[in-house]
């Protein structure tokens, strides 16, 4: 039997949208669309229309849809994870952003090569863009039959505990509750998460594709550790701007990566590639 695989990609407002079958758009904090969001506003009743008719929504069925602003996008891959067979029950589950698109056709795109964070700036999206960026259903599971994921992949030349020390809207004491947390209730990833912390070479943004058996169990891991850390956190939120707020999502990120360490440090084989990324994603609707 042929195996199958569906890309969720995030949106919180309208942008480019991936209508091939192996895409899903999903509607990431439809719960909280008449907040203001991270861009200032919150959605206008147009956009609001749009993301109707384009996104699934990720507050349907057991979701934390409402507490988009401390998850992010991470609310799409909590309903993911409890609704799975709402998108067909897929071999292979990938996961990425409204403006972070997995470059599978090389380290270049339209001339231009990959920079040091292994990322590419457009500031339009050219026609015939999934194929020219290779993100075909055949072209997916081209790469998977060869390896056992696809992550984006950067070597920051500083490590990740320092990236977290000098990162512009978050305290340290989160990632190291993080760390503390991990230690306590997830020893057999403790050793992972200490040998990332000290390496420069890293998988981030939540950009994956791997098996629906490896994600269910990523996500076991995932939502306990920010769980524990959101009830560390619950008398910070009030204290802290819009963007400060986003602790789990910030933290998610680092949880990706670590647990990506653990799977590759257990033989799992990922195909590490670029991320195109659009500079100006939002559409006027």
């Amino acid at each position: 039997m042929t195996e199958t695989v569906k890309i969720c990609v995030c949106y919180h407002r309208p942008a480019f949208l991936f209508k091939e079958k192996c895409f899903v758009p999903m509607w990431s904090g439809k719960d909280a669309a008449h907040k203001i969001s991270k861009e200032g506003s919150a959605l206008s009743e147009k956009q609001i229309n749009w993301m109707e008719s384009h996104c699934i929504g990720d507050n349907t069925g057991d979701n934390i849809s409402k507490h988009n602003r401390k998850y992010s996008e991470i609310t799409v891959l909590y309903w993911v994870w409890k609704n799975y067979d709402k998108i067909s029950n897929p071999d292979y589950i990938g996961f990425m952003q409204y403006r972070r698109h997995f470059l599978l056709n090389g380290n270049t795109f339209e001339g231009t090569a990959a920079d040091t964070s292994n990322q590419i700036y457009i500031d339009k999206i050219p026609d015939n863009y999934v194929e020219k960026i290779g993100l075909t259903e055949e072209k997916i599971l081209s790469v998977l039959d060869n390896y056992d994921g696809i992550a984006a992949c950067n070597d920051t030349k500083q490590s990740i505990r320092s990236y977290n020390e000098t990162h512009f809207s978050q305290d340290i004491k989160y990632y190291n509750k993080t760390l503390e947390i991990i230690d306590k209730d997830w020893p057999e990833i403790a050793p992972a998460a200490h040998q990332y912390e000290k390496e420069t070479y890293h998988s981030w943004s939540q950009c994956f594709v791997i098996k629906k058996e490896t994600f269910f169990k990523y996500c076991d891991f995932l939502f306990d550790v920010l769980q524990k850390l959101d009830d560390f956190c619950k008398d910070d939120y009030k204290k802290l701007s819009i963007e400060q707020q986003r602790i789990l999502g910030y933290a998610a990120e680092n949880l990706w990566g670590i647990y990506w360490r653990c799977l590759t440090n257990s033989g799992m084989r990922f195909k590490c590639v670029p991320l195109v990324v659009n500079n100006n994603p939002f559409i006027e609707i």
